[in-house]
Parts: structure tokens; sequence; C-alpha cells
């Protein structure tokens, strides 16, 4: 399925546009970790989402309606017995329809900024963002001054963004080979590469850090992936401010930055950046 196929799919729903801002699944996020297979399945009034984190088996999702029960029975049959991890609001509606156990997924949360917070670092919270904004512009003026906010069109820009993605084998902040999979799915489908923004930092003409984020509504945007050169302290810090000055200026109010996927460094750093929501997932079994 393409991102015009998934779109069409998720703006029939009428729970969606509740559901997608307490979740890190948009249609984009649908799309870059789809299974090998459909990620979506109609069913009723129901959807039957499929993504795929590089588990043993890819996570099922519900986006609950009227014929949830047809979705359950579907479970049921194949062997399936977790659905998640999901938002609460979904957890909350299946949870009144379904005869199930509903636990907090401890290792599954979204990190979501306050726009206006952030930009401020007001308070003894932020002491340490601040001081490491300060170090970086100190020690990297031009690569400061070179922070833009782009599009995906060029395709030399992606081709750029895969090749530090996935730089270094000693790298601990290089993506894994479902992490550039996904990156691949997203910039691979023409739409994505029409909507999605890219934030592009550079040393001169070499790309060290890059952001690509998706607009969700007015309020909303999902920073889908990033990634910066480890030889450049507190460059991380500083291409999420300007990531965070330049969307603030259109007007959004949340940032999202999805999930931490269960690795330590990156939960340790996401709680760092003090999120102002920390959305818990929940996984639901079948009773």
């Amino acid at each position: 399925m393409n991102l015009t196929e998934i779109r069409s799919e998720l703006s029939a729903l009428r729970h969606w546009r509740h559901l997608r801002r307490y979740s890190d699944l948009s249609a984009e996020s649908i799309l870059a970790w789809a299974p090998d297979g459909p990620p979506i399945q109609r069913i009723g009034d129901c959807l039957w989402i499929q993504v795929d984190y590089g588990g043993p088996e890819p996570n099922n999702i519900i986006v609950p309606g009227a014929d949830t029960d047809l979705v359950i029975e579907q479970f049921r049959q194949q062997g399936i017995e977790a659905i998640g991890p999901l938002p609460r609001p979904a957890a909350k509606i299946l949870a009144r329809r379904v005869d199930l156990r509903l636990s907090a997924a401890v290792e599954h949360h979204d990190y979501v900024l306050d726009l206006s917070r952030h930009l401020s670092m007001h308070g003894s919270d932020y002491t340490s963002l601040r001081k490491s904004r300060s170090r970086f512009a100190r020690r990297y003026p031009e690569v400061l001054e070179s922070t833009t906010l782009t599009d995906l069109r060029s395709m030399d820009l992606r081709d750029e963004i895969v090749r530090l993605a996935g730089r270094g084998a000693g790298d601990d902040r290089a993506f894994g080979d479902y992490e550039l999979r996904a990156l691949t799915n997203l910039m691979a489908d023409s739409l994505a590469v029409e909507n999605l923004r890219v934030f592009q930092a550079r040393d001169g003409q070499r790309l060290v850090a890059f952001a690509l984020i998706g607009q969700e509504d007015k309020r909303w945007a999902t920073a889908h992936f990033w990634k910066s050169r480890r030889d450049y302290p507190d460059l991380q810090q500083h291409l999420l401010w300007a990531v965070c000055r330049g969307i603030a200026r259109t007007g959004t109010r949340y940032l999202n930055l999805e999930q931490d996927l269960s690795i330590a460094g990156l939960r340790q750093f996401k709680r760092s950046l003090r999120p102002r929501l920390l959305l818990r997932k929940y996984w639901a079994e079948l009773l």
C-alpha cells in the first residue's frame, strides 16, 4: 500500500482524528514500519493495523469500532493473544467492548514536547539543555548557521540521509536494519516526499544531521526519523531546538518524538529533553 491508500483507509474512521494525536501511528509511520504484506486490513468499520519494529512478530493494533468483535474473532482464530501497543483512548474504547485485560506497556511511550516551553527553556529543568546549546553555538557557529528547512524532492539529499543514517558499524547512533528499511520505505513514496519536511545541518558541503518531520494537523507534528553525527557534541540538542523553532512559526504547539523502541540510550536521551507529555501505551491481552 502507498501513502495515499493508507490515508484513505484512515480518513474513513471517525475515531482516527482523535486517536492519532495520542499515538505515533500516523499514516507515514504505518507506511514506514509496514511488514512485508499490506499493513492495513478493513474489517467492518474497524481497521487491523500491523507494524513491524523488528520483533519476533509484527505488532497488531486495532482502531476499534462497532465491529470490534469481528476483529477479535479473527485474532482468536489466528492465535493472536495480544493487541498493542495502544494509545490510552484506543485501549479504553476497546476495553468497553471486548473481554480483555489491559496492562501498561512500560517500555512503550510517546515523548511529546510543548514547543513554547522547550524554546523558552526557563527553569532549572532546562539547565543542561541551555548549556548544551551554548557550547554548540560557540564551537560550531558554521553548522549553527547552516541548519535549514527544506523538502525531500532532491534525490541527492535522500541518498545523503540514508548514508548518514547507516553510517559506521561502530556508531551506536547508526540505524539498525529495520530502521533503515523503514526510512527507505518512507522516502520511496512520492506523496511522502512531497509532504514531509526535512531539517538539515551541514558542515561545509557535508550533511551532519537531519530530522524528518510530518505535520499531523495545525497543532501537532511528528518527528519520524532523525540522526546526527556523533563526532559533533551537542548537535542533537541543537537540531531539535531548530526543529522546534521552525515548526512553531507555523502555529504548531506539540512535537511527538515517537517511542524509543526499547533502546536504552534513545530512551535516556528523549527523557533528558524534558517532554511535556509522556504518553503511555497499553497492551490488551485477550481473555
